[in-house]
């Protein structure tokens, strides 16, 4: 069964650091020998902007396909696994907190479109 997790419309808000593409990071502190001192601060890019809207996704209750355990989407887990064949490694996803086995659920998750600030499909009115 497909369960589609969908935007909770009013959490949907602009973003005011939309477009950034530095942030700061605190860094070590220096202290001065009197009790005081400065914290250093790194300026860090990241490789895509912030997005113009934020939003949370509504509670979805999913059912294991393994061992029938009902639970949240947010619960689902995801973990690397070894392949020692190929000598790398992957993710693994949607595995259940229960049966810990993968893919124990399928996932359709609604669009948002980040330049119209609307879910995908809808329109504005």
């Amino acid at each position: 069964m497909k369960y589609i997790v969908r935007i909770d419309k009013s959490s949907i808000k602009k973003n005011p650091d939309a477009g950034q593409t530095t942030f700061m990071v605190p860094g070590a502190w220096h202290p001065d020998g009197k009790g005081g001192g400065t914290r250093s601060v790194q300026m860090m890019q990241q490789m895509t902007p912030d997005p113009n809207y934020l939003f949370e996704r509504e509670y979805c209750e999913v059912t294991c396909m393994h061992c029938n355990t009902k639970f949240s989407h947010k619960d689902l887990e995801e973990h690397k696994e070894w392949d020692y064949e190929e000598d790398g490694c992957y993710w693994v996803d949607n595995v259940c907190p229960n049966c810990k086995e993968a893919d124990c659920c399928e996932l359709e998750y609604e669009q948002f479109d980040q330049e119209t600030g609307l879910i995908k499909g809808e329109k504005n009115e």
